[in-house]
């Protein structure tokens, strides 16, 4: 199962027909904005998953060429540690149009992180990055709009 978060304009439909009957500039800039929060949500859950504060339990493995690999988890609600980067690694987006890019992940286990499974807390590092991106991103989106109606 995949693990997605959308940045998406709320009513994203009637934002494109308004966009049509504005200057091609506007939607350029607006859809440019869009792509940059996607790229900066991606960046910064990434960073939460390679710089966690973890305080978790402490285990050690054996390494298939003998040497011991040590790994400290993360505590349910905090960010999940990065043990082997096939988390960072899975964390992706794409443009889907306009309005609209999707952040995503195709690791099994990144949406089991996200909200707990079996009984084990989530580490909610997609939840909070998109809270913590949403204010700024649509101050920014309002600049451009309020800019062009201002003309």
């Amino acid at each position: 199962m995949t693990q997605s978060v959308k940045i998406q304009v709320i009513g994203s439909r009637e934002l494109n027909r308004a966009l049509a009957k504005m200057s091609d500039e506007i939607e350029r800039k607006v859809g440019i904005e869009v792509e940059q929060t996607a790229q900066e949500v991606r960046t910064e859950i990434i960073r939460k998953y390679n710089n966690p504060p973890a305080s978790g339990t402490v285990t050690t493995s054996r390494r298939a060429n003998g040497t011991l690999r040590t790994h400290q988890a993360s505590k349910v609600g905090e960010y999940p540690m990065s043990d082997t980067g096939r988390l960072a690694g899975g964390t992706t987006y794409k443009r889907l149009n306009a309005t609209t890019s999707e952040i995503f992940n195709n690791v099994k286990y990144a949406l089991g992180l996200e909200f707990g499974v079996r009984g084990k807390g989530g580490r909610p590092a997609w939840r909070d990055t998109a809270d913590e991106t949403q204010g700024p991103f649509l101050k920014r989106l309002e600049k451009i709009l309020f800019k062009e109606v201002k003309k």
